[in-house]
């Protein structure tokens, strides 16, 4: 009963939160979507992730770690990320991030689409620079269930709001402003709860354009059904 359950679950892409300078959920990793394909199941995904991002953003890693809870046709996300500096003398810094998504249309059949909406917030500091990041977004997506994997293609469009010192240069200058950008993804599942994703981002605020790379392995449980 359970393993045909979890043929119906597809597991939150990528990081809604982690690092991101140029995302807002972390500092480095994309906003991203997370729809679920069976809206009654409660689960829990506990995510890993990588992230790269160009250098209008800082010349950074990340590495992160996520936990999302999908009560419902809610989803709630936290967790907490490392900056690695590519540059020996410059310093590291962290990140931290929670977001709140609903499902505007609830799962149906595959293919069919899934739309969400999805506000986060992300708080990185490097030194004495601090910056807070604000994205609202809507999510699409759409949930191919084959034989032993759910397939997740989305993407979520938002505007981005952000607030604080900026991230480069590291020079203490101030930033107020409101962007748009885009994020999209692919989430592989295996139908017994480990998967991988992949996910992009782009965004366009304070007068240059953002981009991201991430990649990360989750596992999806379930809580209750």
């Amino acid at each position: 009963m359970r393993t045909s359950i979890a043929k119906f679950l597809v597991l939150i892409p990528a990081a809604t939160f982690l690092v991101s300078t140029a995302s807002a959920q972390l500092t480095s990793l994309p906003v991203s979507f997370s729809p679920k394909q069976n809206s009654l199941l409660n689960t829990l995904v506990v995510r890993g992730d990588f992230g790269l991002f160009n250098h209008d953003v800082g010349d950074f890693k990340v590495l992160a770690g996520s936990a999302v809870w999908n009560p419902g046709r809610f989803s709630l996300m936290g967790g907490f990320g490392a900056l690695l500096s590519s540059d020996h003398q410059a310093p590291d810094g962290c990140t931290a991030g929670a977001a709140l998504g609903y499902d505007l249309k609830p799962p149906a059949l595959p293919w069919k689409p899934i739309i969400q909406i999805k506000g986060a917030i992300g708080y990185t500091k490097i030194r004495d620079v601090e910056q807070w990041n604000i994205p609202v977004a809507l999510g699409f997506a759409v949930i191919l269930p084959p034989p032993q994997f759910n397939i997740t293609l989305w993407t979520a469009p938002r505007l981005h709001f952000r607030s604080g010192d900026t991230l480069e240069p590291l020079d203490g200058s101030e930033v107020d402003d409101i962007g748009f950008g885009i994020s999209a993804g692919l989430t592989l599942t295996y139908i017994h709860g480990p998967g991988l994703h992949v996910e992009l981002e782009w965004v366009r605020i304070d007068g240059h354009s953002e981009y991201i790379i991430s990649a990360g392995l989750h596992w999806n449980f379930i809580l209750s059904y």
